[in-house]
């Protein structure tokens, strides 16, 4: 069994009503498996900020094991125990 760490950020933690949790596969998941698991999960607003066109949104920052990943590279495989950090970009002024 896979566990992965999920870190939510900004909107997404109001999107899942939480600001972590623990997701577990039975083989290593790439990081666009990851995301489409959770938009399944909590369809609506998280799945339209997190995927454009069922790729990676090209406005979520993504950290694994706190290193940057982006919508590029969602073929990259993840270990058990990764953490995984989603950031969806902020606009304001």
């Amino acid at each position: 069994m896979i566990t992965i760490q999920v870190r939510y950020f900004n909107i997404l933690s109001a999107f899942t009503s939480c600001k972590e949790e623990t997701v577990s596969f039975q083989a290593a998941p790439s990081l666009l498996e990851i995301i489409h698991f959770l938009a399944a999960k909590y369809p609506g607003g998280f799945a339209q900020v997190v995927l454009q066109e069922g790729k990676l949104a090209p406005h979520l920052r993504i950290f694994i094991n706190n290193k940057t990943h982006g919508w590029q590279d969602g073929d990259v495989l993840l270990n058990d125990g990764d953490e995984v950090m989603l950031f969806p970009a902020v606009a304001g002024g």
